[in-house]
């Protein structure tokens, strides 16, 4: 177990063998679940103060970049467990938008380009719902994921 107060250091960034670790499954579910809590806590005050300022209310959205990296691997998305991976927070409030062209599986991109529209004018058309993949050694080249 980490020392009290030390640094939660996502999966993805520490090596195979801190992986391999018996504890390291415990471990990264309490820091990953103390990061939650204390984002959470923070977000929802903020979404407070934006509400509480009255009008015209705001558009919120609020995007994580990707899932957990507990099942991660960097070198082989074989061994990555990529549903949890690529699942992504996503939260939108959207005043007076009638949904502003939102759906249930709408990914980040998507929900971008339906703001835009919205509340932009953008004429811009939505992207394939798509997740892809690279590993560490090669970030470029990107692979397709099942959905």
């Amino acid at each position: 177990m980490p020392a009290p107060g030390a640094p939660f250091i996502a999966g993805e960034w520490l090596p195979q063998s801190e992986r391999m670790r018996p504890e390291f499954d415990a471990e990264y579910v309490q820091g990953y679940s103390e990061q939650v809590r204390f984002i959470a806590a923070r977000v929802q005050k903020l979404v407070g103060v934006l509400l509480d300022r009255g009008r015209p209310a705001p558009a919120i959205v609020i995007v994580g970049d990707h899932g957990s990296a507990r099942r991660l691997d960097l070198i082989d998305p074989a061994k990555t467990d990529m549903h949890e991976r690529m699942s992504i927070f996503s939260a939108y409030y959207l005043p007076d938008s009638e949904g502003a062209a939102l759906y249930p599986e709408i990914s980040p991109i998507n929900g971008a380009r339906a703001l835009a529209m919205r509340y932009l004018g953008a004429d811009i058309a939505f992207l394939p719902e798509a997740s892809l993949f690279s590993t560490f050694h090669r970030p470029y080249e990107l692979v397709p994921m099942a959905r």
